[in-house]
């Protein structure tokens, strides 16, 4: 990520700590699914412009162009966007809070999962993890089998 928070307070068991504020020659747009700007307190996809930005995934052509996309507010000349998969929404200060992620993907370990890619047989249960367009907490486990299937849980 690209912002940073300065902890100004304490906070509740439950609450959310911000994202923060992005660094210097960075910007964070929040764009809801029409392609507009996020209001405040309205939640969009963090979506990343600046200097520092990648060009792409190293050799993966597809993931790339999911990702790093025209920015829909720049119809002047061709500007790339990041398109991080995370939803937020920003608070009465102005800071980035994290909602939820509008894929399935998880981190399990420090590893991204995604099981739109994966080939898990289990893969047709993943809404039961789901409440609306929100992930809840769960715990994830795989293995294979002798005869080379996957198993989820």
């Amino acid at each position: 990520m690209c912002c940073s928070y300065h902890v100004r307070r304490s906070f509740t068991e439950g609450e959310a700590i911000p994202i923060g504020q992005p660094f210097p020659n960075r910007e964070i747009l929040l764009l809801t699914e029409d392609g507009r700007l996020a209001g405040r307190g309205e939640e969009g996809e963090i979506c990343i412009r600046g200097t520092s930005l990648a060009l792409g995934y190293y050799n993966d052509p597809e993931r790339t162009r999911e990702a790093f996309v025209q920015n829909p507010l720049n119809t002047a000349y061709p500007e790339l966007i990041y398109k991080t998969g995370d939803i937020a929404r920003r608070n009465e200060d102005g800071d980035l809070v994290f909602v939820s992620r509008k894929d399935y993907q998880v981190k399990h370990m420090g590893h991204r999962i995604e099981f739109r890619r994966r080939c898990f047989p289990a893969c047709r249960w993943r809404r039961a993890f789901m409440t609306g367009k929100r992930v809840k907490s769960f715990y994830i486990t795989w293995g294979s089998l002798e005869n080379g299937t996957y198993w989820l849980s």
